[in-house]
Parts: C-alpha cells; sequence; structure tokens
C-alpha cells in the first residue's frame, strides 16, 4: 500500500497516504453495497452458484474439494460485521456517517 501512495503522488501530485487510499476503498464498497440493495440485491443474492458447493475440483492441490456452503455463509457473516453492514447486509447509518456518507444514509 505504501508504494501504491506513492505512485498515485507520483501520477497525480496528490500526497495521500495508504490509509488514506484503504479508506477511500471502504467508501467505493459502501456506495456500491447501498446502490446494490437500493436496486432490489440482498443478502440472499450473497453467494456463489450451487455448483462450487456441489462438484469437485477437478485438479490441482484441492482436487476433490468442494466449499462447504455453511462455512460460506459464515464467513459472509463475518465480512457483513467487519464492514460494519448489519446481518442483512446493510450498511449502518453510522458506517455511511463515518465515510462522509450522511447523505445516502439519510434518504
Amino acid at each position: 500500500m505504501p508504494q501504491m501512495a506513492a505512485l498515485v503522488a507520483a501520477a497525480t501530485g496528490w500526497e495521500t497516504s495508504d490509509y488514506e487510499l484503504m479508506r477511500i476503498g471502504e467508501r467505493r464498497n459502501h456506495l456500491m453495497r447501498w446502490y446494490n440493495l437500493r436496486e432490489g440485491m440482498t443478502a440472499r443474492d450473497d453467494t456463489l452458484p450451487d455448483r462450487f458447493f456441489e462438484e469437485p475440483i477437478a485438479a490441482g492441490k484441492r482436487q476433490g474439494d468442494v466449499l462447504d456452503r455453511a462455512r460460506f455463509q459464515d464467513s459472509i457473516r463475518t465480512y457483513y460485521a467487519m464492514m460494519g453492514w448489519d446481518s442483512d447486509g446493510r450498511p449502518a447509518a453510522a458506517t455511511l456517517l463515518d465515510h462522509g456518507l450522511g447523505d445516502v444514509a439519510n434518504g
């Protein structure tokens, strides 16, 4: 990340930090999530096709493995919590405010 901040500075003249770039990325994720929710996507859409849970991997180091559906769902719930989203995958108002997205939180 520090190298990325240095590249941004070299390309644009904008002196930034790796922390600031991470925050920009988080803000982007919250906006994309809010947009998708507004357009009708829900937490039920946060999954993979059934074949990932049913068809074993054909070759390689993980040959024969399939994803465990329950562990996958646990990972989704953990991600929601880490992002500051509720159990339905909706960004909390406090999370949106923290990222300067109060206008999104209010409407």
